[in-house]
């Protein structure tokens, strides 16, 4: 059990490094990933502006951020529980399980309905 606990923790620690250094690059070069879905299709994804809304979050600007993205506060706090859920679970059976887990189904269902409406309701209204 404690090697899949540092395992877990040394996954989480490589992807906060990882996201520190997309942040600072971000912010020093002004370049980021663009959206390929957008890029394709011309019409925004759920994550559309998340880059945006993160780095005027990191300026302390939440309505700036809160324009860019409406739905990412949501989003993130939907994914950081779901990888807290996977990360509990493998520390604790040794892999992401779907018995016993703590969040339950309907949680994941609603979060998808919930992006799945952002969606669409963000390219109807252009938002």
């Amino acid at each position: 059990m404690k090697k899949r606990l540092i395992k877990v923790l040394a996954v989480t620690a490589g992807v906060l490094v990882l996201l520190a250094a997309y942040y600072f690059f971000v912010r020093f070069t002004g370049k980021r990933i663009p959206c390929v879905f957008e890029a394709l299709t011309h019409l925004k994804c759920p994550g559309c502006g998340s880059t945006r809304a993160v780095m005027a979050y990191s300026r302390l600007d939440f309505a700036e951020g809160f324009r860019f993205n409406y739905l990412l506060p949501f989003e993130a706090a939907y994914v950081i529980a779901a990888c807290a859920d996977a990360g509990r679970s493998f520390v604790r059976y040794g892999k992401a399980q779907k018995k016993n887990a703590g969040m339950p189904l309907w949680v994941h269902i609603a979060a998808l309905a919930v992006i799945l409406g952002w969606w669409i309701v963000r390219n109807i209204l252009k938002v």
